[in-house]
């Protein structure tokens, strides 16, 4: 099995970097939107960036319509048959109903999306490429069933219908110096999945994954509905030393299943779309769900770096929108590891608008209906069943007109229907992109805060943050974050963001991390870490992780032993058709 995957690593690998000429673009129409500097960065893998939030959704429009009303008109058309905006997340099932309902107009000849990083960290960027004239109707169905190999992976697509294969996957190779700042035992001690734990000068191991399956999508008669679904499943390999274990291991499971449909018309500002089953979802830039956090992919489970699994076990999701105003309701239950699963379950909703002139505003309640899991305190053992949570959140991406200029904030408040707890976590995040400087650099701060437990109260105190992760965004240091938590933490977060090419872009944080509530020094430590990423292709982008965690006072306390520098080093491959 291993020599097996990694031959298919390298011939998709090889496969893949070799890319067919584009065909000549026809001229951009007068009422497309107009490219500026900043705000799209390095072009990212669609099914990659599944739950992540959209920034800016960029209408490339080529050719002339024809249509009464002239270009202008047809734009109209084409917003509201596309029906996703700025702030909702990105899903490649929806965006392909948003495909599919855009070739079905009339004057549309053709219409494809790419997803790009964004300027704002953690979003990304939806731009969508129409072509706009008369069309060739006997062209006919497309697809390896419609005897078009060269359409691979579609296996049939007309104006109704799209049946693809959903094939994707990555590969890494990783090592960790001193990891657990060197002192496993300490950190790892009441961990049940690190069987055999990293300790000494370094780790190094390599992990592969492949997700593969059915995607569909078909419109029901005539109507303006359309009904979606996919199955896949995940293969992931793991080989070597990792934070946690050091036997080789190969998993095989159900990744997605879940089925939905879309209402929405192009004649009304109304939509619709409800789904339910396996899949993935995030809550703006996972500062309370993360669809990083939605999986298990430690222990037992193959692949802790590449973080493959990204579907809840099980959700029920339903968004209803009217024009820039939309409410959510969702249901969310995490695929935990079987035999330490906390049968938490979550649901709620949420409010958000979002302001052509770039303001963002949302609020959102939820509650954990359902969890084994308790808390120790002062007091006794607090249950997590019966949490509640109130968050609003508020900001700009141009702020007093300013392109480029972004101030938010967000607070979040928990409370319980039957114990005493009062708890809150919030951050204020600013940040300015240089258009007009080369590399269009980024610079932003951002202070956060999770409240922790006051033992001298009879209050629970502490924030539950069990689903808040991502790594541009809530993973707080990419080695720190495996001992500190989004839970009684302060934190300080300086990031730069430089895009040297269309292809290519790093980033680099410092982090300084403290403790709310501590008995004696608050300072956990201070973490820098790079990151790159390269859109080699289409289809292979690679992403480059290094960083050094210094250990605080509050750490080294822990320890009795004492504590070294923990250093990572990191190189995925991911790949997708």
């Amino acid at each position: 099995m291993r020599r097996s995957q990694f031959i298919l690593s390298v011939g998709i690998f090889l496969a893949l970097i070799v890319q067919p000429n584009r065909a000549e673009e026809l001229p951009r129409s007068p009422a497309s939107d107009t490219p500026r500097p900043g705000v799209v960065r390095t072009a990212l893998p669609p099914n990659e960036s599944e739950g992540l939030p959209i920034a800016l959704v960029f209408l490339d429009l080529r050719g002339a319509s024809g249509v009464t009303g002239g270009d202008g008109e047809a734009r109209r058309q084409i917003e509201k048959a596309l029906g996703i905006r700025e702030g909702m997340v990105f899903s490649v099932q929806k965006a392909e109903v948003a495909m599919q309902r855009l070739r079905a107009l009339g004057f549309v000849r053709m219409a494809d999306y790419r997803l790009f990083d964004s300027d704002r960290a953690g979003y990304v960027v939806l731009a969508v490429t129409i072509e706009m004239g008369a069309r060739e109707r006997a062209a006919g169905p497309k697809g390896v069933l419609a005897g078009k190999g060269d359409d691979f992976p579609i296996l049939y697509q007309d104006e109704r219908t799209l049946l693809r294969l959903q094939l994707d996957g990555g590969v890494g190779f990783y090592t960790d110096f001193h990891p657990w700042f060197g002192d496993a035992g300490t950190f790892t001690g009441r961990s049940p999945v690190a069987l055999d734990p990293a300790d000494g000068d370094s780790a190094s191991w390599f992990e592969t994954s492949a997700e593969y399956g059915l995607a569909g999508i078909t419109r029901l008669a005539d109507s303006p509905a359309w009904v979606y679904g996919a199955g896949t499943f995940l293969t992931s390999f793991s080989s070597g030393q990792d934070l946690f274990r050091s036997d080789t291991r190969e998993m095989t499971r159900l990744e997605d299943l879940y089925g939905g449909i879309v209402f929405g018309s192009p004649d009304s500002d109304w939509s619709a779309n409800l789904s339910a089953g396996r899949q993935n979802w995030q809550l703006n830039d996972g500062f309370l769900f993360s669809r990083f956090a939605a999986g298990a992919n430690a222990g037992p489970f193959p692949a802790l770096y590449l973080n493959p699994r990204t579907a809840y076990e099980m959700t029920v999701l339903s968004q209803v929108a009217w024009r820039n105003l939309r409410l959510e309701g969702f249901y969310l239950d995490p695929a935990e590891i079987d035999h330490l699963d906390s049968n938490s379950t979550y649901a709620g909703a949420n409010l958000a608008y979002t302001a052509p002139e770039g303001w963002e505003t949302s609020v959102l309640y939820y509650e954990a209906p359902e969890s084994d899991t308790v808390f120790p305190a002062g007091s006794g053992l607090i249950p997590r069943e019966g949490l509640q949570t109130f968050d609003t959140r508020l900001g700009s991406t141009s702020l007093f007109g300013v392109k480029g200029l972004e101030l938010f904030g967000e607070h979040a408040w928990q409370n319980h229907r039957d114990v005493d707890w009062d708890a809150r976590a919030y951050y204020v995040r600013g940040g300015y992109t240089f258009a007009n400087l080369p590399w269009t650099p980024n610079l932003g701060y951002r202070y956060a805060s999770f409240s922790g437990d006051d033992p001298a109260t009879e209050t629970y105190e502490r924030f539950d943050a069990q689903l808040s992760s991502g790594l541009d965004t809530w993973v707080q240091g990419v080695s720190s974050k495996k001992v500190v938590t989004n839970s009684n933490l302060n934190s300080h977060r300086i990031r730069l963001n430089v895009a040297p090419t269309e292809k290519l872009s790093f980033t680099f944080d410092y982090f300084w991390l403290l403790a709310d509530q501590a008995r004696g020094s608050s300072d956990y430590g201070q973490e820098v870490n790079v990151g790159v990423r390269w859109a080699i292709s289409r289809q292979l982008y690679f992403l480059g992780v290094g960083g050094v965690a210094f250990p605080g006072d509050n750490l080294r306390r822990q320890s009795p032993g004492g504590l070294d520098n923990w250093a990572t080093l990191q190189a995925s491959l991911f790949w997708n058709f």
